[in-house]
């Protein structure tokens, strides 16, 4: 078990994690203390990281952010995935599933994907004009990953965890944009952005400050009542194009068709939720 367990630990692409996920699915099957499996695997996969996380905090991170490579950003995506304390039911399923995503979802690259140099470019704008990461994030490290490939499915994926002091944690999946996609690389990753305030404001992925909807209502009828499980994505985009608007990114807003006007209304809203958190 050893080396199925090394096998997965030196995965250096989702395509190779599957496989080495599928032939450690494939022993545990076949041999009982399960749970013994599982626990070794878990463990050890939580101490190779947490040597990634410990080297970018000690040598390589001088903002509130990490940026990982596909060959850390493997083993990173899957401690995210599984979470600890499962049961072998439990574990089993959350490892199959992240199996079958990666063979479903992944796809050979289509569009960009945004480069380190562009994200500290937007993070420097965000926290000269609104201390961003303060307000929001409370100073908090997220990570960044990377990969070499588009994604069915995301263009990004904002992926939030909460402790026991309910200290929230964010990290980004960034993939290559599709190509029949309207957004550009750069307004993906501030899409995501406008996630991470959300969050810090409600507390929850699925919820939207209630002001939000009162001010997008007259944007975006019916999104109070008809299709409130749509207001996240739709808070995110208003989040985005908001800081664009004036801003050294403008040309990179997919969304030419919006007014000027609107967009702006956007960016003081926005702001403002960003200046509530700061007190």
């Amino acid at each position: 078990m050893n080396n199925l367990i090394e096998q997965v630990l030196s995965s250096t692409n989702l395509e190779k994690l599957a496989y080495s996920l599928n032939c450690f699915l494939e022993y545990v099957d076949a041999h009982e203390n399960a749970s013994r499996c599982f626990k070794q695997l878990n463990a050890s996969i939580k101490q190779e990281c947490a040597k990634y996380l410990m080297r970018h905090i000690l040598y390589e991170n001088e903002n509130l952010y990490s940026f990982f490579d596909e060959n850390e950003s493997v083993l990173i995506y899957l401690d995210l995935l599984w979470p600890q304390n499962k049961s072998c039911k439990q574990s089993r399923k959350q490892l199959m599933k992240i199996i079958e995503d990666i063979s479903i979802q992944i796809t050979e690259p289509q569009g960009p994907i945004i480069s380190n140099d562009s994200i500290n470019k937007i993070m420097n704008y965000l926290n000269t004009e609104c201390d961003f990461c303060s307000a929001v994030l409370k100073n908090k490290l997220f990570f960044i990953l990377r990969f070499p490939y588009s994604n069915k499915k995301w263009n990004a994926c904002c992926y939030t965890t909460c402790n026991k002091t309910n200290l929230i944690s964010h990290h980004l999946f960034l993939y290559h944009v599709n190509l029949d996609e309207l957004s550009s690389s750069e307004y993906v990753f501030l899409h995501e952005l406008g996630h991470f305030l959300q969050i810090a404001v409600t507390a929850d992925a699925t919820v939207v400050p209630k002001s939000f909807l009162e001010i997008a209502e007259p944007f975006f009828p019916g999104i109070r009542n008809d299709f409130p499980e749509q207001a996240p994505e739709i808070f995110a985009d208003c989040f985005a194009m908001g800081i664009m608007v004036n801003s050294p990114f403008e040309a990179h807003d997919p969304y030419t068709g919006i007014r000027k006007e609107d967009k702006k209304l956007f960016k003081l809203y926005m702001s403002a939720l960003i200046s509530a958190l700061s007190t």
